[in-house]
């Protein structure tokens, strides 16, 4: 089943994606394939994609947190907090620690 829902979702992005001109017509990429860059383009390349990243990763880090949070706090009002939630939150808790260590 995993497998056939990977090839349906590889077809998506195929259909939906892949076939865009901002793929296919894309001339910074096309410069970049050729592999003509010089050394300083590529360091600040490099460096600003590493700070993308960062920043990409903080950012669903926080919206994992408040995901988990929304869940606890509506188990919470509910008066029915469920071990799922609980396990959530340790496990959130834990990656917190991970990354900030």
């Amino acid at each position: 089943m995993a497998g056939k829902d990977f090839e349906a979702f590889k077809q998506t992005i195929e259909q939906r994606f892949m076939g865009h001109p901002v793929v296919t017509q894309n001339a910074y990429t096309a410069w970049f394939a050729k592999g003509a860059v010089p050394l300083p383009h590529l360091r600040q390349f490099t460096t600003q994609f590493s700070v993308f990243s960062n920043q990409f990763l903080l950012a669903a880090l926080n919206r994992a947190i408040k995901q988990v949070l929304r869940r606890a706090i509506k188990a919470e009002a509910s008066s029915a907090i469920t071990p799922w939630v609980f396990q959530r939150s340790r496990y959130a808790v834990r990656s917190i620690r991970l990354i900030l260590s």
